[in-house]
């Protein structure tokens, strides 16, 4: 495939909107909630003193979904065209970190405790979030520390220890949320992809400048220095990697819920594969 392939861009393009229609289907299917052998139920039905948080920390991976979701709909539309050269990267970024939460507090390899801790620190840092933007107003910061104090208690009450730093400062919740790098590292096996998305997002040189912009030709200023001129391009070679990327982190997080609800995962696993091969196929023709 050469880096301006249209034909080879709208395809990969049908193969994500087809992968996206087969999940959805399948989930639609999905009328009953929980199956009754499914990990949910079990942890719902073992863990009494759990029951409240866990059902959080579900509620939290499935809003997550929503936010992937939203950023693959997004993604959609700019597809087509192959006008926007940057924003396309934002969004599968938006689809990447979603879903990377998303897949690590639904894992269905994980006992109670540790889903309730995951959720736990995910709470902290979205406080932690909300505490710094209303520092950064001038606002009165006293009902959100409390708020993180009440929800540090709640966790203490459950067993899990505080966490401070050499200074006395709260770094987290239960545990400390990974970093970012780290969770997407967790979903796609290695983090090259994320590295990518993030210097397309703060428009770093040594990527942007490669898949964002073609070099339009050559001048010299009037004191004589050498000047390239760049134009906004989307290679296709990098939309089919979009469009691949944005199939399998969506499709991972969906299959890790499918997992813990005991659902048939299988067939979303059918789906990534049968999208893989076909992008795979494209990116060799």
């Amino acid at each position: 495939m050469s880096a301006n392939d249209p034909a080879a861009a709208a395809n990969a393009a049908h193969a994500l909107r087809e992968a996206y229609r087969e999940i959805k289907e399948h989930l639609a299917k999905q009328t009953n909630g929980p199956a009754a052998s499914s990990q949910i139920n079990t942890e719902l039905n073992e863990s009494a003193d759990y029951v409240g948080y866990l059902e959080t920390a579900y509620g939290q991976g499935h809003v997550l979904i929503e936010v992937a979701e939203d950023h693959l709909l997004a993604f959609l539309k700019m597809v087509d065209s192959l006008q926007q050269s940057i924003a396309p990267w934002t969004c599968v970024r938006g689809i990447l970190e979603a879903s990377a939460v998303a897949s690590w507090l639904l894992d269905d390899g994980i006992a109670a405790k540790e889903r309730v801790g995951r959720s736990f620190a995910f709470r902290y840092e979205s406080m932690d979030q909300e505490r710094k933007f209303i520092h950064s107003k001038g606002y009165d910061e006293s009902v959100i520390l409390a708020r993180i104090e009440l929800v540090e208690s709640q966790a203490t009450r459950l067993g899990f220890r505080k966490l401070r730093d050499r200074k006395n400062r709260r770094f987290g919740i239960a545990q400390r949320l990974p970093k970012m790098i780290e969770l997407t590292r967790d979903l796609l096996g290695d983090e090259s992809a994320y590295r990518i998305l993030s210097g397309m997002a703060h428009g770093r040189s040594w990527v942007a400048h490669q898949l964002g912009f073609r070099r339009a030709g050559r001048s010299k200023s009037d004191s004589g220095v050498s000047l390239v001129h760049l134009e906004k391009q989307m290679p296709s070679v990098g939309m089919v990697y979009l469009c691949k990327l944005a199939s399998l982190c969506f499709g991972r997080a969906i299959r890790s819920r499918c997992k813990l609800y005991g659902w048939d995962s299988s067939r979303v696993s059918m789906i990534l594969k049968f999208t893989d091969d076909e992008m795979r196929r494209m990116a060799s023709s």
